[in-house]
């Protein structure tokens, strides 16, 4: 497995996936949410590609989720698929933990 940047890969498990249809910065933007708390926001360049990422997210997901209710039989990291050129993650580097924080402070949770 080869990332884009040679960083580790994202582990999916209790991992959640949300369209943001109210977020008002940028449109065609998607949540990646992670056991830990760590958040990945990715924008598409369209309607179509953003629910082409959605299907691939939540069948990685699913494919996790059914893959650990059959036993330990080894644990196993699944990592996103490949981005198309076209489309914009916003990652976080590993080791920037206290980065990390100030990164998402600018996106207020709406409550």
């Amino acid at each position: 497995l080869v990332t884009f940047h040679g960083e580790d890969p994202l582990t999916l498990g209790n991992a959640t996936w949300e369209i943001l249809t109210n977020y008002k910065k940028k449109k065609n933007v998607a949540k990646l949410r992670l056991a830990d708390g760590s958040e990945y926001l990715f924008q598409c360049k369209d309607e179509e590609e953003l629910q082409r990422w959605s299907q691939a997210m939540e069948k990685a997901v699913q494919t996790l989720a059914a893959e650990e209710a059959l036993g330990p039989s080894g644990s196993k990291t699944h990592s996103l698929p490949t981005a198309p050129s076209s489309s914009t993650a916003l990652p976080e580097p590993s080791a920037a933990k206290k980065d990390k924080e100030k990164k998402f402070s600018r996106f207020a949770k709406k409550k």
